[in-house]
Protein backbone atom coordinates (compact mmCIF):
# COMPACT_ATOMS: atom_id res chain seq x y z
CA UNK A 1 0.00 0.00 0.00
CA UNK A 2 2.74 2.26 1.27
CA UNK A 3 4.65 1.51 -2.26
CA UNK A 4 1.81 2.44 -4.47
CA UNK A 5 1.32 5.56 -2.57
CA UNK A 6 4.91 6.73 -2.51
CA UNK A 7 5.01 5.21 -6.55
CA UNK A 8 1.94 7.79 -7.33
CA UNK A 9 3.27 10.47 -5.70
CA UNK A 10 7.32 10.82 -5.82
CA UNK A 11 7.18 14.47 -4.09
CA UNK A 12 6.21 12.25 -1.14
CA UNK A 13 9.37 9.95 -1.60
CA UNK A 14 11.46 12.62 -0.04
CA UNK A 15 9.16 13.40 2.92
CA UNK A 16 8.93 9.16 3.95
CA UNK A 17 12.19 9.65 3.68
CA UNK A 18 13.30 12.02 6.33
CA UNK A 19 10.54 10.42 8.34
CA UNK A 20 12.60 7.23 8.10
CA UNK A 21 15.90 8.75 9.19
CA UNK A 22 14.27 10.84 12.02
CA UNK A 23 13.03 7.39 13.43
CA UNK A 24 16.02 6.27 12.96
CA UNK A 25 18.13 9.00 14.98
CA UNK A 26 15.48 8.58 18.05
CA UNK A 27 15.57 5.08 17.77
CA UNK A 28 19.22 5.00 18.27
CA UNK A 29 19.40 8.04 20.87
CA UNK A 30 17.04 6.15 23.16
CA UNK A 31 18.20 2.82 22.55
CA UNK A 32 21.94 4.81 23.56
CA UNK A 33 19.79 6.25 26.84
CA UNK A 34 18.92 3.00 27.41
CA UNK A 35 22.56 1.57 27.52
CA UNK A 36 23.55 4.68 29.70
CA UNK A 37 21.02 4.00 31.97
CA UNK A 38 21.42 0.50 32.19
CA UNK A 39 25.21 1.25 33.11
CA UNK A 40 24.28 3.76 35.88
CA UNK A 41 21.89 0.81 37.08
CA UNK A 42 24.37 -1.56 37.37
CA UNK A 43 26.54 1.04 39.18
CA UNK A 44 23.73 1.90 41.64
CA UNK A 45 23.54 -1.89 42.05
CA UNK A 46 27.02 -2.36 42.70
CA UNK A 47 26.92 0.94 45.45
CA UNK A 48 24.33 -0.88 47.36
CA UNK A 49 25.88 -4.27 47.03
CA UNK A 50 29.51 -2.50 48.74
CA UNK A 51 27.20 -0.31 50.81
CA UNK A 52 25.41 -3.52 52.47
CA UNK A 53 28.98 -5.40 52.83
CA UNK A 54 30.13 -2.20 54.45
CA UNK A 55 27.00 -2.09 56.93
CA UNK A 56 27.50 -5.69 57.38
CA UNK A 57 30.86 -5.13 59.13
CA UNK A 58 29.97 -2.53 60.83
CA UNK A 59 26.70 -4.20 62.44
CA UNK A 60 29.22 -7.07 63.67
CA UNK A 61 31.22 -4.31 66.02
CA UNK A 62 28.15 -2.52 67.32
CA UNK A 63 26.40 -2.90 70.23
CA UNK A 64 22.63 -2.66 70.50
CA UNK A 65 21.70 0.95 70.56
CA UNK A 66 18.67 2.67 72.42
CA UNK A 67 16.58 2.21 68.62
CA UNK A 68 17.71 -1.57 68.78
CA UNK A 69 16.53 -2.17 71.99
CA UNK A 70 13.23 -0.02 71.40
CA UNK A 71 12.48 -2.24 68.61
CA UNK A 72 13.37 -5.57 70.22
CA UNK A 73 10.68 -4.46 72.77
CA UNK A 74 8.10 -3.46 70.08
CA UNK A 75 8.65 -6.97 68.91
CA UNK A 76 8.39 -8.56 72.31
CA UNK A 77 5.07 -6.82 72.45
CA UNK A 78 3.83 -7.36 68.88
CA UNK A 79 4.01 -11.18 69.63
CA UNK A 80 2.56 -10.53 72.76
CA UNK A 81 -0.31 -8.71 71.49
CA UNK A 82 -0.78 -11.64 69.00
CA UNK A 83 -0.57 -14.77 71.78
CA UNK A 84 -2.18 -13.09 74.75
CA UNK A 85 -1.13 -16.68 77.04
CA UNK A 86 2.09 -15.77 76.59
CA UNK A 87 1.66 -12.05 76.85
CA UNK A 88 2.62 -11.69 80.73
CA UNK A 89 6.10 -14.23 80.14
CA UNK A 90 7.28 -11.66 77.66
CA UNK A 91 5.81 -8.14 79.47
CA UNK A 92 8.75 -9.27 82.17
CA UNK A 93 11.31 -10.14 80.31
CA UNK A 94 11.07 -7.59 78.09
CA UNK A 95 12.92 -4.32 79.80
CA UNK A 96 10.08 -0.95 79.45
CA UNK A 97 11.90 1.31 77.03
CA UNK A 98 9.31 4.20 78.65
CA UNK A 99 10.31 7.66 80.38
CA UNK A 100 7.35 7.10 82.44
CA UNK A 101 7.74 5.46 85.99
CA UNK A 102 6.14 1.88 85.33
CA UNK A 103 3.64 1.22 88.33
CA UNK A 104 5.05 -1.88 89.91
CA UNK A 105 2.25 -4.28 91.10
CA UNK A 106 0.19 -3.33 88.14
CA UNK A 107 0.32 -5.45 84.81
CA UNK A 108 -1.60 -3.74 82.06
CA UNK A 109 -2.30 -4.99 78.79
CA UNK A 110 -0.27 -3.95 76.02
CA UNK A 111 -2.71 -2.02 73.00
CA UNK A 112 -1.52 -1.11 69.55
CA UNK A 113 -2.05 2.41 70.42
CA UNK A 114 0.04 2.23 73.40
CA UNK A 115 3.17 0.78 70.83
CA UNK A 116 2.72 3.55 67.95
CA UNK A 117 2.80 5.89 70.77
CA UNK A 118 5.83 4.28 72.22
CA UNK A 119 7.14 4.22 68.59
CA UNK A 120 6.28 7.83 68.04
CA UNK A 121 8.32 8.75 70.89
CA UNK A 122 11.28 7.08 70.12
CA UNK A 123 11.58 8.06 66.59
CA UNK A 124 10.99 11.34 66.39
CA UNK A 125 13.69 12.83 64.05
CA UNK A 126 12.61 10.07 61.40
CA UNK A 127 9.30 11.42 61.75
CA UNK A 128 9.13 13.46 58.57
CA UNK A 129 10.99 10.31 57.01
CA UNK A 130 8.63 7.64 57.88
CA UNK A 131 4.69 7.14 58.02
CA UNK A 132 3.39 4.90 60.34
CA UNK A 133 0.90 2.72 60.45
CA UNK A 134 -0.56 0.04 63.22
CA UNK A 135 0.44 -2.67 60.64
CA UNK A 136 3.87 -1.72 59.66
CA UNK A 137 5.32 -0.11 62.60
CA UNK A 138 8.51 -2.56 62.90
CA UNK A 139 8.88 -2.31 59.11
CA UNK A 140 8.93 1.98 59.92
CA UNK A 141 11.02 0.86 62.86
CA UNK A 142 13.68 -0.95 60.35
CA UNK A 143 14.03 1.70 57.68
CA UNK A 144 14.73 4.61 60.25
CA UNK A 145 17.42 2.42 62.24
CA UNK A 146 18.81 1.59 58.53
CA UNK A 147 19.08 5.82 58.04
CA UNK A 148 20.52 5.90 61.81
CA UNK A 149 22.86 3.39 60.85
CA UNK A 150 24.24 5.68 58.16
Amino acid sequence: MLLVFLAQNPSKLLDFQEVVRRLNNVTEERSGNMETRLVQLEERSSNIDNRTEHLEKRSGGLQAGPLEKSQTALTAKLIALETPNKAQQIAEATPSTSTTTPTPAKKQRVTVSDLETEWRKNLKPYQNLVTPTKTDMLTHAQIAFNFWVD
